[in-house]
């Protein structure tokens, strides 16, 4: 929790606010917003400080410096005059999960381009049998666009001697949560 004036100065920093940024509460009541941000924020602190004033209360994710000028990510919640002059901030460090979702979105794209890009019809399906991911190999081999294969379950095109046998397959899946290769019998969408 920090408290800051109309001057943009903190006149009040809890603890945890103290460990987070590695300022002692004397030392936060000698700086300023603007040295906490990094350059961009502090480049439009003018901007913003005018918006959230006029506005009462402001939400949202900020990149803040520490002490020793490490940056750490933080989620906000500022409430203007709460006492006349008197502006109140929550900051909650939110790094380690910044970093996880970083990590997360480059995962998700080392996959994404083998998986969309293969030659080979591609699917992930759910525990229910249901589409969750299509490339495009596999909605041209069936004759099916995204949406309609994302709307089906794999047993809705699955060629007919074989429902029961997959239909097993699928439940122990499920059960087991492997995965599966191999290759199978469709119904393409004109029947063939």
């Amino acid at each position: 929790i920090l408290l800051t004036n109309n001057e943009g100065r903190y006149i009040f920093a809890n603890p945890a606010a103290s460990r987070m940024f590695g300022y002692s509460p004397a030392e936060f009541h000698s700086l300023r917003v603007t040295d906490l941000m990094g350059e961009v924020e502090a480049d439009r602190y003018s901007e913003l400080w005018a918006q959230f004033i006029s506005e009462g209360s402001q939400s949202g994710q900020v990149a803040l410096v520490k002490k020793g000028g490490e940056t750490i990510w933080c989620q906000y919640n500022a409430t203007a005059n709460v006492l006349d002059g008197v502006h109140l901030s929550i900051l909650t460090d939110i790094t380690e999960r910044v970093k996880l979702e970083s990590k997360l979105i480059k995962s998700e794209e080392l996959f994404r381009r083998p998986f969309d890009q293969s030659a080979m019809g591609m699917a992930l399906i759910d525990r229910n049998g249901f589409y969750r991911a299509v490339n495009h190999s596999l909605c041209r081999l069936l004759g099916y666009s995204r949406d309609e294969l994302l709307s089906m379950r794999f047993l809705d095109i699955t060629y007919a001697d074989d429902v029961e046998e997959d239909g097993q397959l699928m439940h122990g899946l499920a059960n087991a949560m492997e995965v599966l290769t191999r290759e199978k019998r469709y119904l393409h969408k004109r029947g063939h």
